[in-house]
């Protein structure tokens, strides 16, 4: 952002957007835990036919933040829940009518899809429709066998199936078959005790003709008295609870605040929402003043118990949430560090943040650095310029190390105590000499000490003081690691121990030990590995068909390996001698995809979304469908829209994603959705992968690559697929 820009406490009336919000999410977050774990539970609950429940949050005046946290709510939990905005506004009457109009327009709006081709309004209809039509299945109604499509599919694909241009025409098949529905029952997972059998043929008309005709098969819901519209909303919201629960939001009541019949009003609507839509939550915000004038006073006790019985309160918030707030909106200027933290500090002491007494709100904080940064910007932001060139131009004319002094002869002085000498330098090259490597000490025989080494300590003869006048330096044949010493006096090269700690006559030679007897020469490459154990959630490299190579063979060079099962077991010890290979998505994806094709155990989709690099992989192995992705952690959008999918699916669904140590796929992304870890863990299945896991695909990928258009191909993908059976196994284990 230009470092020049307006004063970046200017905003602070937040607005009921989520791209809008400002701020940091631990304002108020034991609020907005309690609800997003109470949507949570209607998830993991099912149809349990409970009354639903209604949260009341009050705050004490304007500014704490209760538009900030129903923008949170809201873009948090469109992933478990429909969240719909109650009408509440002085601008149009507190009715049941307008309340079902702005209902249905809301779901109308909601995306279900990234590329916006299915709203939460048709995803209700083609999931009742497809309910309806499995429920005359189980009853004997309707024979399997007459279906334009497998139950599977009607039951998990429902969206896709009822679709106006899916292939097997199942809408316009339901549509003929309309007087027959007419006559049967509602399904067993929806509350009959609101929805009789005589409103199955006029719900299920509606659902057809939106799905063929569009809005206007709404007509039927549009004019109606007071008392209809309450009955069809409350049936339309029993309906599409059955599928995903629904969060209503209630915000922005201060224009009520001198009206005498708005609170029974609202609270006549609220109270009904809760009795009659059992998977439901309605969040109440609004101020106290808010609450005393149209509410308190005004509702009979039972009405008044309903709403208050899960009642929060928004407080002060902390210095330390106050300092992370003002931190976030100095850095859309580019302030940080040092500078931002003296802004802080200065803003806190100045109003006395920590005081008992002081009671803050992110308004009030935010309006406080405002006033200071009409009086300081400027030199703010100065300052910050300076600290930014100076932290640029620091370090660049330092010299190097070795560039001050030679290296001998620094160490030297260092270890005698004395001045560098230029004369001690130049007698080193005379000691350069350096001895005959030695074989590997634990292989060498023992030899009588050699007449140039140093004598034992107790022969050796005291020097003269003619002789200790001037001390023998180290020379620089000497020195072992004299980079390495170098840079760990910098702290940045590797410890190491000095030479002055051994005896001149011991050293480390590089000579190997010597070969086995000749006849029985090593493979070289099963020398140099060491299988890793697979992570506890790896699949283990096993498979059936194929044997080690054997741990010796004849000195006569060996022929070129040409059966698929020998190259794959051949690549695979190539790659790990090689080093760490790195786990690199782009190419597992094309690999998945390629043999996912010709693998007979499952069927396989594709689907791309907006935003992502990659597809996402749909594997179908027996009732499981298997989400695959191949996106970083990072891509949260493509994350959460796979797991809010197998949230709102009925049928055995997990999502699948891969990990290994040069990339670790971390599950705690998903708790930035709110999800508690017992979902995660019921949902997302991390795929831990060692060295060899990666080596066996490499290699796997590679001869498929190579053979592709050899008359060998087809033998080759079926050795793979052998080859790789743990990864299919593992892949399609069920959580």
């Amino acid at each position: 952002m230009d470092r020049s820009a307006a004063n970046p406490f200017l905003d602070d009336v937040f607005v009921n957007q989520a791209t809008e919000i400002p701020g940091v999410s631990q304002i108020h977050n034991h609020v907005f835990q309690r609800i997003a774990d109470a949507t949570e539970s209607l998830i993991e609950s099912g149809n349990d036919f409970q009354t639903g429940r209604i949260f009341l949050v009050t705050a004490p005046r304007a500014g704490y933040g209760k538009s900030h946290l129903t923008a949170r709510l809201r873009d948090h939990l469109r992933s478990m829940a429909s969240t719909i905005p109650l009408p509440f506004d002085r601008s149009r009457p507190t009715t049941w009518p307008v309340a079902l109009n702005a209902v249905l327009r809301q779901l109308s709006y909601e995306n279900r899809k990234p590329d916006n081709s299915l709203n939460s309004l048709l995803e209700i209809t083609r999931h009742a429709l497809s309910r309806i039509i499995l429920e005359r299945v189980n009853s004997g109604r309707l024979q399997p066998k007459d279906l334009p499509c497998s139950e599977e599919d009607l039951r998990t694909n429902y969206c896709e199936i009822l679709h106006p241009d899916s292939p097997s025409r199942v809408i316009q098949w339901t549509e003929e078959k309309l007087p027959e529905f007419s006559q049967g029952e509602w399904p067993s997972s929806y509350p009959t005790s609101r929805l009789r059998p005589s409103e199955l043929g006029f719900w299920s008309r509606i659902f057809v003709d939106m799905n063929l005709r569009g809005d206007g098969a709404l007509e039927p819901l549009r004019g109606l008295s007071t008392g209809e519209a309450r009955e069809r909303l409350l049936q339309l919201l029993a309906i599409a609870t059955a599928s995903r629960p629904v969060v209503f939001l209630a915000d922005g009541l201060d224009g009520f605040y001198d009206s005498a019949s708005a609170g029974m009003e609202i609270a006549e609507i609220l109270t009904s929402l809760r009795e009659n839509v059992s998977r439901s939550i309605t969040v109440l915000m609004l101020n106290e003043e808010i609450w005393e004038a149209v509410f308190e006073g005004k509702l009979p006790t039972a009405w008044l118990d309903r709403i208050t019985g899960e009642s929060s309160k928004l407080r002060s918030i902390p210095p330390e949430v106050a300092s992370d707030l003002i931190v976030s909106r100095l850095a859309r200027v580019g302030i940080n560090g040092a500078v931002a933290e003296e802004f802080v500090q200065k803003l806190g002491d100045e109003h006395l943040w920590i005081d008992a007494e002081t009671k803050i709100s992110p308004r009030i904080v935010l309006r406080q650095a405002r006033e200071m940064w009409d009086l300081r910007g400027r030199e703010i932001l100065e300052s910050s310029s300076s600290d930014s060139v100076e932290e640029e131009t620091a370090g660049k004319h330092e010299p190097p190390l070795e560039e001050l002094t030679d290296k001998a002869e620094f160490f030297a002085s260092l270890q005698e105590d004395s001045e560098p000498s230029t004369r001690e330098v130049e007698v080193a090259p005379e000691r350069e000499q350096a001895p005959p490597p030695l074989t590997n000490p634990f292989f060498a025989p023992t030899s009588p000490v050699d007449e140039k080494t140093d004598p034992e300590p107790e022969e050796r003869v005291a020097p003269t003081p003619e002789e200790a006048v001037v001390p023998e330096l180290t020379s620089a044949s000497q020195l072992v690691d004299i980079d390495s010493i170098i840079n760990d006096i910098r702290g940045t090269g590797k410890s190491v121990v000095s030479e002055v700690s051994f005896p001149k006559d011991v050293s480390f030679p590089d000579a190997p030990p010597p070969l086995p007897p000749s006849g029985k020469t090593l493979q070289a490459g099963e020398l140099q590995l060491k299988e890793k154990p697979s992570p506890p959630n790896g699949f283990t490299p096993h498979y059936p068909g194929f044997q080690d190579p054997p741990a010796t063979k004849s000195e006569k060079a060996a022929p070129e390996v040409s059966d698929p099962a020998e190259r794959l077991k051949e690549r695979e010890n190539e790659i790990l001698s090689e080093g760490d290979p790195q786990l690199d998505l782009d190419r597992l994806e094309h690999f998945l995809c390629s043999i996912g094709k010709h693998h007979a155990g499952l069927s396989q989709k594709e689907e791309r979304f907006p935003g992502t690099r990659t597809v996402c992989l749909q594997w179908k192995v027996r009732r499981l469908l298997v989400l695959i992705g191949f996106e970083t952690p990072e891509n949260v959008f493509f994350w959460n829209t796979l797991l809010q999918r197998t949230l709102s699916s009925e049928s055995e669904m997990k999502v699948s994603a891969f990990s290994h140590t040069s990339k670790p796929f971390d599950p705690g992304v998903f708790s930035e959705f709110g999800f508690s870890r017992a979902i995660v863990e019921q949902r997302i299945d991390i795929i831990e992968m060692g060295d060899r896991e990666l080596a066996m695909i490499y290699s796997a990928d590679e001869l498929l690559h190579d053979l592709e258009a050899s008359p060998d191909s087809e033998d080759a993908v079926q050795q793979i697929t052998r080859y790789l059976d743990p990864l299919w196994r593992r892949i399609s284990k069920p959580l």
